[in-house]
């Protein structure tokens, strides 16, 4: 899945940032990122798992996915 998301980042073009500054927008876009991956992986779940996609996107902050992946595992036992 790595793989996949790496040549995903390879295809669009984002604003990066390499500045040394402290206002946190590197840290933020960064976030935004795997937020929007969180929700890709989610919305890419099947049926079965419709609980734990919904309370997945509910919480706040919105979880790390590799969180999201260890969820749905204990979920399946």
């Amino acid at each position: 899945m790595k793989r996949l998301w790496e040549e995903l980042n390879t295809l669009h073009v984002k604003t990066q940032c390499n500045c040394n500054c402290i206002c946190g927008a590197k840290d933020n876009m960064f976030k935004v990122e795997q937020d929007k991956r969180l929700i890709q992986f989610l919305m890419g779940l099947n049926e079965v798992y419709t609980v734990v996609r919904g309370n997945n996107l509910m919480m706040n902050p919105l979880p790390s996915l590799a969180q999201t992946f260890s969820l749905l595992i204990q979920d399946e036992k």
